[in-house]
């Protein structure tokens, strides 16, 4: 009841009508009358009397928390109407307390002044004197605000604004509760108390205990409850890195038997967009937060807790109960109401105040301090800061432009070591998930951390002591992994606030095992380039991982995911009045909108529930196929942007690149050998204030530890040259091992592995000898065709001699239905291939689309001139990357597969030349096979609808002898019968076309261990030699740099630095060399010039003989060269270079044999062939000899290569077979070489009397010719 401590009564007092309601709760009140009546004169000289008495106990709450008296004291009851219990001066007096005094004294149990009362006084006036020590850290954060970039002009009008209310603290003392109303703390129905065990603690701990918790009772924040039938333990927690406890309490089982407040905490990532724009800030934190606030009478027996020794009941809100957070949380918000969200954000104790100029900061400062005065709240002079241009706020560092990640914690989790136990593994994890939002792909890098975690602590408690016990053996694949998620954590993104006019772009991915998902905002969309190429700025990722019933999802239910839960967990970004652009492939929406019937039931009832929960939005849906990558290239846009890198580049860009750019760092003159003087000046220079105990001065002043020289970290440019040293010059280049071997021998380096790695990625020698052939790249999407008879894939397949004179095949295949043709030729020309085209063409029509490798045969001008004439378009896949065309290369070795069993099914493995007579067999055997990546529907079927013939038609399929006549319908009937075909034909490409798209989604993202292409437009590359024929293998494995010019979805094309010269490069031949900003020098041109690069042969000028190497010698003129680059070159290297790289090709507008005979050759004399004939013939008779008749034979060939077409090689000369004329087995390729120059080069004097060799040499130059 409320009570009067200050009436001046001399005995306390209690009205009649407050005894009734006192009995009415209390059975046992006992009413005593007066031997004598008391008679009370109140103030106004009104006389009261007193008949009866009762004794009461007392439990007196004050400002400074609830007192209790221990004896009972005695009450008169009087009959007038009071509505206050008067406490008189004999309660007062008997707990020493003088009535002039203030009650407070009672719990401060010191003397108290008047001036001591004006700090607690509601009322503050300007300029409240402050403590010392106060005032001095208050100074202290207007100098920290100075130089954080506060204008220094007005810092006189901030120190006014910081000293104007009493709301400063370095810690707590006896000050009041703040003016908010108490926690109330409502328990289920039908809880009994609880009461933990007494527990035993060590000395210290126990001294601990007592000291701080008589502290915390003489301020009135606790009490000592004898009586409590509450009590949960107190538990004393060491601070991190010290010796000293802080006290916890363990309130759980109080926790699970309340009725939790239901509160809401604000999404920092929500929130956080108020600030967008600002660029003036100020953090600042309460002062024991929790303990400020009161805690509501009836509740505080139920948070009890129990030291060694004793029971103590809180007056204020401990942490660690059910409902704290959420309560102070909701308290702060109602308190500053009017500035939040538009000048202040609130997380539990800390604020967060913005403004965006000083002006309207000053006054924003003002009023908040004023808010804080007037609610009785206290401020932690070390935890605030009085004004900063970002801030670090809950983990963040936050201004106007976005939010981005603290660089200390990044890189704290960066130099973690490999996890030994699951509780290392399950910290690294958990502060790993703080950066998922800004880190693009972060689920599927995780996946195998968390799947180790899993298994390790299954059927265990998830809690840190107990993961702690648990060891960890990480396997090597691991190791991989966690080095990946390491190395993306220093990739993770700034985070842009949204603005209310910027175009909203929707970016989303799919693969086997996961999702990613990717918010972008464009300020001014560019209607004029693609949206790769729109300046975006990132707003949010998210991305996760397929588990449970949801790996055996479809492929459109994966693929459609990712974009319903963008619409559920984005919606605060996406639901714009102007909507938000969708890039996706549009097919992916078509089949959530309208699922086809072959869907089954239950998951067309979910893509249905998808497509309405889409349906609430309003968006653009900007069509993507699948060959072009936007998710790559969003990947690659942010990927290495961290604010480190990004400060780095723009202050020493200009140093980096020279020192990047020294390819031999040895033979460079302002290298310089380290000397043991100038190590002792490195160690001088970082040496620290006291030695640890591993590091010993020896007598010459050098550090060492052990027997090694101490080489401090920090000096990067002693570290480089010592790593020079261990690595370039005699060292040849050895890899890691070698290095750190060489180093830790003499040094004592820290991270040495680190620091050996870094520069090893950084050596441009290295770069051209080590790593593969190739790199794995992961794989593009190759054209997909949805329709029958839209592509054409066709390809020559080498099948070897048979009974005639075809040795080829020609495969044809149509990408949607896979439905294939073989033609049988006999040599690969572009006649073959324009006859079955149009033979294609006379039955099913011609397909829009021709897609083929690059051979002479296929890019003739033959085959141009029909594709214009037909409207198709013709696409040619990357040379020596067969796998592009999967399609048609897939077919081939079915071919051949189908070809050896039907020649081991028929017994024709003893000649395998009649394979001829197989041909409609195997064409019929691939057609009319049902296949799993077509629904088991037969190519045949697809392509035509008539079904496939069954195998067992002749055995249990009968027919009657009579002819059956079927009478013609009418055209209608027609119609419809075709209506249903085309429908019947439809309904199967579609169950096709999901068949393959599930099969392309099980293979594409399997794990191969690909490298993510990492380079651009304008950077320098690499190119592998992988290609090469007939390689030296002492030429360098990776050639260049070359230059990236342009990017396509399945190649680059690079340009020579020296020639200039450009090629189509499939990406893992090509390694990423430097950016585009690289110097390029005469030393890197030298350098690219000396790698044995092939170049183009443009003329030879002359010949010579060399006694030396006992060989002729050939001037050579290279093709983007200077004439001063003119090079004597070997014969024999450049016969055999340029019978690789200079093999003329086919006459581009007809076929050879058109050439040789329309446009003709100089057909010399009988007699002159005759002689040739002739002396080639003798030649072989008597044996090989250095002028050899397969040479002469060449040479024969230059001169009359329409004769040897028409003639020689259809009847062999004098009988000898052609086999020994040519020296090896016929092959038509062999008479593709003189096609195109057999009429240009046409020696006048061929029976001149120059020497064998002489005629080498004259043939060869014809021949290059």
């Amino acid at each position: 009841m409320p009570y009067c401590a200050d009436s001046g009564a001399d005995l306390s007092v209690m009205s009649r009508a407050q005894l009734v309601k006192l009995m009415s709760k209390d059975k046992f009140v006992k009413l005593t009358d007066l031997t004598e009546e008391v008679k009370v004169k109140t103030a106004g000289g009104l006389i009261i009397r007193a008949n009866s008495s009762i004794e009461v106990e007392l439990k007196i709450h004050t400002a400074a928390g609830p007192v209790c008296l221990t004896m009972p004291v005695k009450c008169l009851i009087i009959d007038e109407d009071e509505d206050e219990f008067i406490i008189g001066k004999d309660v007062l007096t008997m707990l020493g307390i003088d009535v002039d005094r203030q009650l407070e004294q009672l719990v401060t149990n010191g003397n108290i002044n008047d001036e001591d009362l004006t700090g607690c006084d509601d009322d503050f006036e300007i300029g409240v004197e402050c403590d010392a020590d106060v005032k001095v850290a208050i100074e202290e954060l207007i100098g920290l605000a100075i130089s954080n970039g506060f204008p220094p002009e007005r810092s006189n009008e901030l120190r006014t604004v910081a000293f104007m209310f009493d709301i400063w603290r370095l810690k707590l003392g006896g000050d009041p509760p703040a003016k908010v109303p108490p926690l109330l703390i409502r328990l289920k129905e039908g809880v009994k108390p609880q009461k933990c065990k007494a527990r035993p603690y060590p000395p210290h701990i126990r001294e601990f205990l007592r000291d701080f918790n008589a502290e915390l009772e003489r301020m009135g924040w606790v009490y000592e409850n004898t009586r409590s039938r509450w009590a949960s333990a107190a538990l004393p927690v060491r601070k991190p890195g010290s010796n000293e406890f802080r006290q916890a309490c363990d309130y759980r089982a109080l926790n699970e038997e309340t009725e939790p407040i239901a509160g809401v905490m604000p999404i920092l990532r929500v929130i956080t967009e108020h600030v967008r724009g600002m660029a003036h800030f100020g953090l600042f934190d309460f002062l024991k937060g929790f303990w400020q606030l009161p805690l509501a009478p009836e509740c505080q027996e139920f948070l009890s807790y129990m030291t060694d020794s004793k029971v103590y009941t809180p007056t204020r809100v401990p942490q660690g109960c059910s409902d704290a957070a959420f309560h102070f949380q909701s308290t702060m918000e109602t308190c500053f109401k009017e500035l939040l969200y538009k000048h202040l954000l609130v997380w539990v104790d800390d604020l967060l105040l913005y403004a965006s100029s000083v002006d309207e900061y000053l006054e924003k400062l003002q009023r908040i301090f004023c808010l804080i005065n007037e609610f009785g709240l206290k401020l932690s002079v070390k935890k605030s800061s009085l004004y900063q241009k970002s801030v670090k706020w809950c983990g963040k560092i936050i201004d106007g432009d976005g939010v981005r990640h603290d660089p200390e914690r990044i890189r704290s989790l960066r130099e973690m070591p490999y996890p030994k136990t699951a509780a290392d593994l399950q910290q690294f994890l958990c502060a790993a998930n703080w950066l998922r939002e800004s880190i693009l792909g972060y689920a599927e890098t995780v996946k195998p951390l968390q799947e180790c975690l899993d298994t390790a602590l299954r059927n265990k408690k998830k809690s840190k002591r107990a993961a702690a016990a648990v060891p960890l053996n990480f396997s090597p694949e691991l190791l991989v992994s966690f080095d990946r998620v390491r190395d993306l954590l220093t990739i993770s993104a700034t985070l842009h606030h949204p603005s209310p006019d910027g175009d909203m772009v929707l970016v989303t991915d799919a693969s086997e095992k996961g999702w990613s998902i990717v918010v972008t905002e464009v300020q001014k969309w560019d209607t004029n380039k693609d949206v790769a190429g729109q300046a975006h700025r990132l707003l949010t990722c998210l991305s996760g991982v397929f588990t449970g019933s949801q790996v055996n999802w479809s492929v459109i239910e994966k693929e459609a995911f990712p974009l319903v839960t963008a619409c559920e967990k984005l919606s605060y970004l996406l639901m714009r009045p102007r909507g938000f652009r969708m890039f996706c492939d549009h097919r992916n929406l078509i089949h959530v909108f309208a699922p086809s019937e072959s869907v089954k039931k239950h998951v067309r009832g979910k893509l249905l529930r998808w497509a309405l929960k889409l349906s609430e939005f309003r968006y653009t849906i900007n069509h993507i196929p699948g060959t072009h990558n936007v998710w790559a290239d969003m990947l690659s846009r942010w990927a290495g942007q961290s604010a480190e890198m990004s400060i780095r580049r723009v202050t020493t860009r200009g140093a980096q690149q020279q020192q990047r750019c020294v390819l031999r760092p040895l033979d460079e003159e302002s290298f310089v050998w380290p000397t043991f003087e100038e190590v002792r000046r490195a160690q001088k220079r970082q040496r620290p204030q006291s030695l640890p105990s591993w590091l010993k001065v020896n007598e010459n002043g050098i550090i060492m530890k052990g027997k090694l020289i101490w080489i401090p970290t920090e000096e990067q440019a002693l570290l480089r040259r010592l790593m020079i040293i261990s690595h370039c010059g005699a060292q040849g280049h050895r890899g890691r091992h070698a290095m750190m071997t060489q180093l830790a021998s003499v040094f004592s380096i820290y991270q040495l592995r680190v620091h050996v790695d870094k520069f090893l990625a950084k050596c441009l020698l290295c770069l051209h000898v080590k790593g593969g052939e190739i790199i794995p790249r992961p794989w593009g999407e190759a054209y997909r065709s949805k329709t029958r008879n839209e592509a054409l894939h066709f390809d020559f397949l080498s099948m070897g001699e048979s009974f005639g004179k075809d040795q080829y095949l020609l495969v044809l295949k149509d990408d949607a239905s896979h439905f294939c043709e073989l033609v049988g030729c006999e040599s690969p020309t572009s006649a073959v291939v324009v006859r079955a085209i149009l033979q294609w063409h006379s039955r099913f029509s011609v397909p829009s689309l021709w897609i083929s490798d690059q051979g002479s045969h296929f890019t003739s001008e033959v085959m141009s001139m029909l594709c214009n004439k037909m409207k198709c378009d013709q696409r040619f896949s990357v040379a020596y990357c067969p796998w592009i065309n999967g399609s048609i290369e897939r077919l081939n070795r079915d071919v051949l597969q189908v070809f050896r069993a039907m020649i081991l099914e028929y017994k024709l493995d003893l000649d395998h030349r009649d394979w001829m007579s197989l041909l409609s067999v195997v064409q019929c055997s691939l057609n009319h096979t049902p296949l799993p990546s077509l629904a088991y529907k037969s190519p045949l079927e697809l392509f035509t609808g008539l079904p496939p013939p069954s195998p067992f038609r002749h055995a249990f399929v009968t027919r009657s002898g009579q002819d059956i006549l079927i009478e013609a319908g009418n055209s209608d009937k027609i119609e419809r019968s075709l209506a249903q075909l085309r429908a019947s034909i439809q309904k199967m490409h579609r169950e096709v076309s999901t068949a393959k798209e599930k099969q392309t989604l099980l293979n594409k993202k399997k794990e191969r261990g690909e490298n993510i292409v990492n380079f651009s437009v304008g950077d320098y590359v690499l190119r592998s030699r992988v290609d090469e024929k007939h390689l030296n293998k002492l030429l360098v494995t990776w050639v260049g740099p070359y230059v990236v010019t342009e990017a396509h979805p399945l190649y680059f094309v690079v340009r020579s630095l020296v020639t200039g010269k450009t090629s189509d490069v499939h990406a893992s031949r090509l390694k990423f060399f430097d950016d585009s900003d690289l110097q390029v020098t005469e030393e890197l041109l030298q350098h690219i010039t000396n790698q044995g690069i092939v170049l183009d042969v443009q003329e030879i000028k002359q010949h010579r003989w060399n006694a030396a190497r006992k060989d002729y010698e050939l001037c050579i003129s290279w093709r983007g060269l200077e004439e001063i680059e003119d090079s004597w070159e070997p014969f024999l290297s450049m016969r055999r270079d340029c019978e690789t790289h200079h093999k003329p090709a086919e006459n581009t507008r007809f076929p050879v044999q058109q050439v040789l005979t329309d446009n003709g050759g100089e057909f010399m004399s009988e007699s002159v062939e005759s002689w040739y004939a002739a002396r080639g013939i003798g030649h072989i008779k008597v044996g090989p000899k250095e002028f050899t008749f397969k040479f002469m034979f060449w040479l024969y060939a230059l001169k009359n290569a329409a004769y040897i077409k028409t003639r020689v090689y259809a009847k062999p000369i004098e009988g000898v077979p052609c086999e020994r004329m040519f020296g090896k087995k016929v092959d038509t390729h062999h008479f593709r070489k003189f096609g195109s120059f057999a009429n240009k080069y046409v020696f006048k004097n061929m029976l001149c009397t120059e020497t064998d060799t002489q005629w080498k040499i004259q043939s060869y130059m014809a021949w290059i010719g």
